[in-house]
C-alpha cells in the first residue's frame, strides 16, 4: 500500500462506517500483523509523526499548516514491517481528541478512543511541551472503556489472561518539542508525572485504570524538529537534511526501539484464553464487527468479536476450498461435451469431495482452528452437499437436453409427422415407426442420466398424444366411411322404395283409371236404367194419377151420397128423439155415424174429405 488510505470513516446519519477500498486493499496483504494507532489533541503533529515510521522519505499521512483539522476517522497505510519478515505493519492515524469542531461531541470520542484501543496493539500518546496535568487528564477518557467494551470471563480452568492481552497493552508516551534537562531516564519521568498525579482525589483510579490497560508504558521525548517554529507546519515539506539533527536520531531510536521491543503482533483472546494473532483480513473483520456494535448502541465484546473472526476466517477457508472444488469440477466438466453417467458423476463427485474436506481441514490446520475444526466441518459438508445437487442437477439438465435433442433429431429423421398417418391404418403404421425410433435411441451413445427419463417422458407425452390423435382420427376416418357406406345403403334403399311407390303409383293410377272406367260404364248403364225406370215410372205415374182421379170422383159420388144419408139419419134421429123419450138419441146417432165413418174409411177418405 503506496499511500494511507481512508479506513473508518462518519456517515451522513452519523454511524461509523469501513471504507469499501480500504477493505478491498487490506483483503490482498497476508502476514501477521503489528498495528500502531497514535491519539492526542488535533495539531499537534501526530500524522507526521506516524509517517516517519515507514521513512522519512514518504510523505505519508496528509498533514496541514492551518487550525483546521485534516484527518475525520481513522486512516490507514500498511506496508511490511521493515524488521520482522514476513508481517504487516499497520499505522492508524486517529481524529484529535476534543476536537471543538466535532459535532459528536465527546461520545464520538469514546467510541473512536474504544475502537483505537480494539485495533492497535500499540497506541502512541502524542503530546507538546512536557508531561502536564491536563495531558494526564485528557486520558481520562480510559475511564470510559468499561462503557463501551464488554470483556467476558474466561471459562473456569482455562489460563485466565490480563485484559491488557486483549487491548494495545503498550502505551507510548511521545513527548513533542521537549526542551528540559531530564534528571532520570524518560519513563521514569512518566512514572514519577502518574505518582505525582495519583495523589489527588480524582486522580488515583485514572492511573490505576491505565496501569492496568497499558501495563507496558514507555515515554519518549523528542526535541523541536526545527529551530523556526513557522516551519513547524510545513514538516512534510522538508527535507530530512532541513530537520535538526537531534530530532531525526530521537524519532529513528523511538521507532526502532517501539517496532523491536514494545509493539507486537495484534492478538485476540477467545472465552476459552486461546490467543490467535490477527493479519490483515482478521484485522479488516474484527474493524467490521466492532463497527456494527457501537452502531447499533452495544458494547464491543472482545469474546463475541473472537467467535466472529474463527467463523469469518473459517467462511474463507471453506470459500478457498469451494472455489478450489468449483473450479476442478467446471475443468472435469468441461473436458467432455457430453453429459457424464450416473456412476462417472458420482466417481467425480466423491474424489472431489474427498479432495475439499481434505483441502479445508488442512486450511484450517494452518489457521489454528483444529479446536473448532469440528464447528465447520458440518457447514462444510451441507455446503459441499449442496454444490454435489447444483452439479447434479447441471449434469441431469445437460442430459436431459441431449436426450430431447436426440429424440427430436430421430422424430425428423423418421419423418413421424401427424400427415403421414392421418388414414385408415395409419395407427398400425405409426406404432411401427415408434418402435423403431424408441430402439435407435436406446442403442444410442451414453447420453447421461436422464436419458431414460427423457425418453419417458418423449414417450408418455409427444408419442402418446401423437398415438393417440393417429389412432382418434383413424376412427374417425372409419365411422365416416361407415356412415358414408350407410348413407349410401340408406339413399339405395330409400330410392328402391321410392322406384315401388313409383310404380305401385302408377299401378294404381292404372287400376283407378280402370276402376273409372268401368265406372263410367257402370254409371252409363245404370243411367240407361234409370232413363227407362224413370220412364217407366212416369208412365205408371200417369196411369196411377188417371186412376186416382177417376177414383176420386167415385169417391166424391160415394161421399155426396153418404153425406146425404148422413143428413137424413140426422134428421130422423132428431125426429125421433123428439118423439120417443124412452130410447137415448145420443145412443143411436152415434152407432149410425160409426157406421158410416168405417164406410168412409173403406173408400181412402178422411173426416174432412
Amino acid at each position: 500500500m503506496e499511500q494511507p488510505v481512508h479506513f473508518i470513516y462518519i456517515d451522513e446519519s452519523g454511524k461509523f462506517e469501513v471504507d469499501a477500498t480500504t477493505a478491498r486493499h487490506l483483503s490482498c496483504l497476508e502476514g501477521p500483523s503489528t498495528v500502531i494507532a497514535i491519539i492526542g489533541s488535533a495539531r499537534t503533529g501526530k500524522s507526521y509523526l506516524l509517517s516517519r515510521f515507514f521513512g522519512w522519505e514518504r510523505s505519508g499521512f496528509e498533514t496541514g499548516a492551518s487550525t483546521k483539522p485534516v484527518t475525520r476517522g481513522v486512516w490507514l497505510w500498511a506496508r511490511p514491517h521493515p524488521f520482522k519478515p514476513n508481517t504487516q505493519l499497520i499505522l492508524l492515524d486517529t481524529e484529535g481528541l476534543d476536537e471543538p469542531g466535532t459535532l459528536e461531541g465527546n461520545d464520538y470520542d469514546y467510541k473512536l478512543f474504544s475502537l483505537t484501543i480494539l485495533l492497535a496493539s500499540c497506541v502512541l500518546y502524542n503530546t507538546v511541551g512536557k508531561i502536564q496535568r491536563s495531558d494526564i487528564e485528557a486520558l481520562r477518557i480510559v475511564l470510559k472503556l468499561s462503557d463501551y467494551i464488554r470483556v467476558k470471563p474466561v471459562k473456569e480452568g482455562a489460563t485466565d489472561h490480563t485484559l491488557s492481552d486483549q487491548l494495545a497493552g503498550a502505551l507510548c508516551w511521545v513527548i513533542r518539542d521537549f526542551h528540559l534537562e531530564l534528571d532520570d531516564a524518560p519513563d521514569e519521568y512518566m512514572e514519577d508525572a502518574f505518582r505525582r498525579f495519583e495523589m489527588s482525589a480524582d486522580g488515583r483510579e485514572l492511573v490505576s485504570t491505565l496501569r492496568k490497560y497499558f501495563p507496558k508504558r514507555r515515554c519518549f521525548p523528542l526535541s523541536t524538529p526545527v529551530p523556526d517554529a513557522k516551519n513547524l507546519g510545513n514538516l512534510q515539506d522538508l527535507a530530512p537534511s532541513d530537520l535538526s539533527e537531534a530530532f531525526r536520531c530521537q524519532t529513528e531510536d523511538m521507532i526502532h526501539t517501539i517496532l523491536t521491543s514494545i509493539s507486537s503482533v495484534k492478538k485476540i483472546v477467545g472465552e476459552e484464553a486461546t490467543v490467535r494473532t490477527i493479519n490483515p483480513i482478521q484485522l479488516l473483520t474484527l474493524a467490521n464487527h466492532y463497527v456494527a456494535a457501537l452502531n447499533s448502541g452495544r458494547q464491543p465484546c472482545i469474546q463475541d468479536a473472537y467467535q466472529h473472526l474463527l467463523q469469518s476466517d473459517a467462511h474463507r477457508a471453506r470459500n478457498h476450498s469451494l472455489k478450489t472444488y468449483r473450479d476442478t469440477l467446471a475443468a472435469a466438466l468441461e473436458a467432455s461435451s457430453q453429459p457424464r453417467s450416473a456412476d462417472n458423476m458420482a466417481l467425480l463427485c466423491a474424489t472431489l469431495h474427498d479432495t475439499a474436506m481434505t483441502d479445508f481441514i488442512a486450511q484450517l490446520d494452518s489457521l489454528n482452528l483444529q479446536m473448532q475444526a469440528s464447528n465447520f466441518l458440518s457447514s462444510m459438508l451441507d455446503v459441499l452437499k449442496e454444490e454435489q445437487n447444483k452439479v447434479w442437477k447441471q449434469n441431469n439438465d445437460i442430459s436431459l437436453e441431449s436426450s430431447n435433442a436426440v429424440l427430436s433429431d430421430l422424430v425428423t429423421s423418421c419423418a413421424m409427422d401427424e400427415p403421414k398417418y392421418l388414414m385408415v391404418g395409419g395407427h398400425h403404421n405409426f406404432l411401427k415407426d415408434a418402435f423403431g425410433l424408441i430402439m435407435t435411441y436406446l442403442n444410442h451413445e451414453e447420453m447421461g442420466p436422464r436419458c431414460q427419463l427423457a425418453l419417458h417422458d418423449f414417450v408418455s407425452g409427444r408419442l402418446v398424444h401423437l398415438g393417440s390423435t393417429v389412432k382418434h382420427t383413424e376412427a374417425e376416418l372409419a365411422r365416416r366411411e361407415h356412415e358414408a357406406a350407410e348413407k349410401k345403403r340408406a339413399e339405395e334403399i330409400e330410392e328402391a322404395r321410392a322406384q315401388g311407390r313409383r310404380e305401385a303409383k302408377s299401378k294404381y293410377r292404372e287400376q283407378i283409371q280402370e276402376m273409372q272406367e268401368k265406372h263410367q260404364e257402370v254409371c252409363a248403364q245404370h243411367k240407361l236404367e234409370i232413363q227407362l225406370l224413370e220412364q217407366s215410372l212416369k208412365e205408371t205415374t200417369e196411369q196411377l194419377e188417371e186412376d186416382l182421379a177417376v177414383a176420386k170422383a167415385s169417391w166424391r159420388e160415394e161421399r155426396m151420397k153418404m153425406q146425404c144419408d148422413l143428413e137424413v139419419e140426422r134428421q130422423h134421429s132428431h125426429d125421433l128423439q123428439t118423439r120417443s123419450p124412452i130410447s137415448s138419441p145420443g145412443q143411436w146417432s152415434r152407432r149410425s155415424l160409426q157406421r158410416n165413418m168405417q164406410r168412409l174409411s173403406c173408400l181412402g177418405l178422411s173426416k174432412s174429405e
